[in-house]
């Protein structure tokens, strides 16, 4: 899984849990737009994943709104959940051409709407 803004790894640590618990492999890969992030993500990946149990994760400095970002390849799903809404039309119009070049076999785009349009329930 490429997941790109991975954010401060909220949802993500639960994710892990799960997976090891059940054994089940995972090769993530987390980017995202702030460098004290990933470095942080990076200096505490062997706390988050086990190679023992074939979890496996790396993180990387990308600002996906950059035509000329280069994404890690060789992943089935990249997840983008709660970072386009952050961005201008322009910038997300230049994600999603990023995005399509990450030759993933499925694109997952999440956001959060309750903070765009209040008005709405879930």
């Amino acid at each position: 899984m490429l997941d790109i803004p991975c954010g401060a790894l909220v949802w993500q640590q639960a994710l892990f849990a799960s997976l090891r618990a059940a054994n089940h492999p995972l090769r993530y890969h987390g980017a995202d737009i702030v460098p004290f992030l990933v470095e942080s993500h990076q200096r505490k990946r062997r706390d988050l994943t086990s190679p023992l149990q074939g979890m496996e994760a790396n993180f990387s400095v990308v600002d996906f709104s950059d035509r000329q970002a280069a994404l890690p390849a060789g992943f089935d799903l990249l997840l983008s959940r709660d970072g386009l809404q952050h961005n201008t039309l322009q910038q997300i119009a230049r994600g999603l051409d990023t995005f399509s070049r990450a030759a993933a076999k499925w694109l997952l785009i999440g956001l959060l709407t309750l903070l765009l349009f209040p008005w709405t329930t879930p």
